[in-house]
């Protein structure tokens, strides 16, 4: 596929490696995924996706993370945080505390 300055345009090593992470991600429109070629972007998603394993995700699902992956490294890291105590901690005995 030729590129603005006539030379021939290649995907990013990172992207080749990462096709079969896109692809688990149904749902998404092309643009999402071109998104999604970016390394960090993909690194972003596994890192999303990790305290969530062993769960039956939805493709609703896999696209929320998918859109939560482009954002900025403080907020992806914020949102990891979160996954990974929450799949920690210890689940309630009772009815949640409502927040005031």
């Amino acid at each position: 596929m030729p590129n603005d300055r006539g030379g021939v345009k290649r995907p990013l090593p990172a992207a080749i490696a990462h096709e079969s992470l896109i692809a688990s991600a149904p749902g998404l429109t092309e643009d999402q995924t071109q998104l999604l070629r970016s390394s960090w972007v993909v690194h972003n998603l596994g890192r999303l996706r990790a305290p969530l394993a062993q769960l039956d995700l939805t493709s609703q699902d896999h696209s929320a993370l998918a859109r939560i992956a482009a954002h900025d490294v403080e907020f992806v890291n914020a949102v990891a945080g979160l996954l990974a105590r929450a799949r920690a901690a210890t689940p309630l005995t009772g009815p949640p505390h409502p927040d005031t």
